[in-house]
């Protein structure tokens, strides 16, 4: 975060779990009582602290946001950077299934992320971390569409076609988060972004495609 953003680094242990524990606290009241609800005296007794101690790590409730969209976008570039260098050697047909499966698996592992993209009431400008990700992701949707012959030719523009479908399939999973989160994590709802990517991209890819 912002250096005016925080009051104090966490460096031992105790410091990193009391860290740890607000966070937890202010995702899980972001996502039952919203913005409105997520005050700091709710946030301290929730992650049972004082309020003092929220204030001595955090500047402001702001400063919270900003530290959640932080942890929450660290955790998936590990995912990206672990998936990227596979997904270009896969044959077509398969890297998208896979690359959307992983990506929806590692939105939802962290808890914390609920309390963040359920509230769509927060200006975005709190979640900046969440916007450079999603830039990085258009990256490597450009990429992987350049790596791919098949794709390439489907998409004349690889950088336009990046953002549309990185754009339009973070909105349904963020609004899908928000109705339905359980869903989010199942075969047919990844099934159903393959058929929205390929619908995009002018229909299914197949093996005959990568030949």
């Amino acid at each position: 975060m912002p250096r005016s953003d925080h009051r104090r680094r966490p460096q031992q242990d105790r410091s990193r779990a009391t860290v740890d524990a607000i966070l937890e606290a202010a995702a899980e009241i972001l996502a039952q009582q919203g913005p409105t609800g997520a005050t700091t005296n709710r946030i301290a007794e929730r992650a049972g602290v004082s309020v003092g101690s929220v204030y001595q790590y955090f500047a402001n409730k702001k400063a919270l946001y900003r530290a959640l969209g932080d942890r929450f976008t660290a955790s998936l570039r590990r995912t990206v950077g672990d998936l990227a260098p596979r997904m270009v050697t896969l044959p077509v047909e398969q890297f998208l299934p896979e690359l959307l499966w992983s990506l929806l698996q590692g939105v939802m592992a962290d808890p914390m992320l609920h309390g963040m993209l359920h509230v769509t009431a927060l200006p975005p400008r709190d979640f900046e971390g969440i916007d450079a990700f999603e830039r990085e992701l258009e990256g490597l949707a450009a990429t992987l569409i350049c790596a791919h012959p098949a794709l390439r030719a489907r998409c004349p523009d690889p950088d336009l076609s990046a953002r549309v479908i990185v754009r339009a399939g973070a909105g349904l999973v963020v609004r899908t988060l928000s109705l339905e989160p359980e869903v989010v994590t199942t075969d047919r709802f990844r099934d159903e972004l393959v058929r929205l990517v390929e619908g995009y991209i002018g229909g299914p890819l197949t093996a005959d495609d990568g030949a």
